[in-house]
């Protein structure tokens, strides 16, 4: 599976990368919940990066999904039958908790697949969607 992460600050881009998870995940929720814990560290690092380089406090940290799967195991909070799995889940839940207990983070929300803004990074075809939203945003 391959993670990709895009940072955005004042509607700029200013990081990104795609890279293979570091271990095998056995689902797509699986490698999802992997992705998501990577995806919050980051952003936590380049809020930390932007408050120390500016001097004030940077925006939330907004994570979004396109795997509703995923989605609703974070907000159901059903055991899974994979232990593992369930390990990441927790493990994304108290990430997120203590991130939003400090006001760094907004609520996790879930986007069509269409809205995902990473997916070029790790799918070819969804590259097109992804020029038309960034069109949008400065009005090419």
């Amino acid at each position: 599976s391959t993670q990709s992460t895009w940072i955005m600050w004042c509607n700029s881009l200013i990081a990104w990368r795609s890279y293979k998870l570091k271990r095998v995940a056995r689902s797509a929720i699986a490698a999802e919940a992997i992705a998501m814990i990577d995806a919050v560290d980051d952003g936590v690092y380049f809020k930390r990066l932007i408050k120390e380089i500016t001097g004030k406090k940077a925006p939330h940290i907004k994570l979004s999904t396109d795997n509703r799967c995923l989605y609703n195991a974070l907000f159901n909070g059903s055991p899974c039958s994979e232990r593992r799995l369930q390990l990441d889940l927790d493990c994304v839940r108290d990430v997120v908790k203590e991130e939003r207990k400090e006001g760094n983070m907004s609520p996790i929300n879930w986007i069509p697949t269409k809205e995902m803004i990473a997916d070029p990074l790790t799918k070819e075809k969804a590259g097109r969607e992804v020029v038309k939203w960034i069109s949008s945003l400065y009005d090419y």
